[in-house]
């Protein structure tokens, strides 16, 4: 009889065990993925508008505009199951404007133009099934042409080259029908250096170099991609 016990358990453990594989293997979530030597197209998209205005005091009548706009186009290739490799293509318009009601020939406007080119490197970890972890670096030049105008003075041109590095390292990622990709980062970093190649008052001399950083925690500013995987 305690012979016949032993086998018994053992059997018991020998039919759980086979359940308890079975179970996990059919019922375990799968975590996303993207397959090695999946090409991936994509746009993204950036946009803002301000306005600032003084409410009250000897400046209420003052006020400053600023409209904001981008978007990349890009290509690129998973060369693993977690980083993409790309390059892109970019657009950015920018305008911004300084009124005084009571006084209108002080106001002033600004638009710039970039065109430009970057190559990106994107990291992408599962986390839940079709959700993932991402982050984005990258480095780019543009071509710029800022135009500015007043009613008391002629318009001026100022031509301009670009140089970026760029770092997303907060972002997730949502895989849906195994075709489309929703990008959306927390986090932006981004150091510019600004060469001016040419001179027209009051821009600063030709040959000046202008750097700075930016940073952006909002990820509806930091742009929102969606690409197409094939």
């Amino acid at each position: 009889m305690k012979y016949y016990h032993i086998i018994k358990f053992y059997e018991n453990e020998k039919i759980y065990s086979t359940v308890h594989g079975y179970c996990l293997h059919f019922f375990k979530p799968a975590l996303a993925q993207i397959e090695k030597g999946k090409w991936v197209g994509g746009v993204t998209l950036y946009g803002s508008n301000l306005i600032y205005k003084p409410m009250s005091g000897a400046i209420q009548n003052n006020g400053n505009k600023f409209d904001d706009f981008s978007i990349n186009t890009s290509i690129g290739r998973m060369v693993s199951k977690r980083w993409l490799l790309s390059a892109g293509l970019s657009y950015s318009y920018r305008h911004g404007s300084t009124f005084n009601s009571s006084t209108p020939d002080r106001n002033i406007s600004q638009t710039d133009n970039e065109y430009g080119l970057s190559v990106s490197g994107s990291y992408f970890k599962s986390i839940m099934p079709n959700l993932f972890f991402s982050s984005n670096y990258s480095i780019g030049y543009s071509y710029g042409k800022t135009r500015v105008a007043s009613i008391v003075t002629a318009t001026t041109f100022q031509k301009t080259d670009n140089y970026s590095v760029i770092a997303a390292p907060i972002g997730i990622s949502y895989l849906f029908k195994n075709k489309f990709l929703l990008q959306l980062y927390f986090v932006r970093l981004s150091f510019t250096s600004i060469h001016y190649n040419d001179y027209v008052a009051p821009s600063p001399d030709k040959g000046t170099i202008y750097n700075k950083f930016d940073y952006s925690f909002n990820p509806f500013l930091n742009g929102i991609s969606i690409s197409y995987i094939f």
